[in-house]
């Protein structure tokens, strides 16, 4: 009988431990849960850095006196710069298949080179 009684305490001082620290990790999950979802309002989750929207824009004027803004580089997330940003303007279906291609080359020369 008394062997029995030794089990039966042993098993619920573990038992014990065993919720105990239950909580604690609980508690712990849920204070990381909590500084995960502390997220800067406009920023995504895994934004690294700031946005460094203005410093590749210039600023011109059109006849009409209205300010346009137009960017002078491109820039990859590898830190990459396109040579030439295009500025045409497409006036026919031809002239845009043409300049779509000719993007979509310039694109794959960068992805090729990236990875």
């Amino acid at each position: 009988m008394e062997a029995q009684t030794r089990m039966n305490q042993k098993f619920e001082s573990l038992f014990t431990q065993m919720v105990e620290e239950s909580k604690e990790m609980k508690s712990q999950i849920t204070k990381l849960t909590g500084a995960l979802a502390v997220q800067e309002r406009g920023k995504f989750p895994s934004q690294a850095q700031s946005n460094l929207t203005g410093q590749h824009m210039a600023q011109t004027s059109n006849s009409e006196g209205r300010n346009i803004k137009e960017v002078n580089a491109i820039t990859t997330r590898s830190g990459k710069s396109l040579d030439e940003p295009s500025r045409t303007t497409v006036t026919s279906i031809s002239q845009q298949r043409y300049h779509l291609q000719r993007l979509t080359r310039q694109r794959n020369k960068v992805l090729a080179t990236t990875f």
